[in-house]
């Protein structure tokens, strides 16, 4: 039993000793902003990755208004968020 304990403790220690730096970092954090600035991509593919996420939200925000500027033309009744 105590060498599975040693072999798990090995294995965990430098995710351990990384999640305690984490959290140091994450409690130092005031403000809104020093949250998402700790949560910003940090490296080349994640800064590539966030900018297609941003295309892609501005891709889908134009075709919906595009959606709902066809559906309000077309004449059929619309509805409220509710369903009313």
């Amino acid at each position: 039993m105590q060498r599975l304990d040693a072999a798990l403790m090995e294995v965990m220690l430098p995710y351990r000793r990384t999640l305690d730096s984490l959290m140091e970092d994450w409690e130092e954090i005031r403000s809104p902003e020093n949250i998402a600035a700790l949560m910003a991509p940090r490296d080349e593919n994640s800064l590539l990755m966030q900018r297609k996420e941003d295309s892609n939200l501005r891709r889908l925000w134009r075709l919906t208004r595009l959606y709902l500027m066809i559906k309000g033309q077309s004449g059929e009744p619309e509805f409220d968020e509710v369903g009313a």
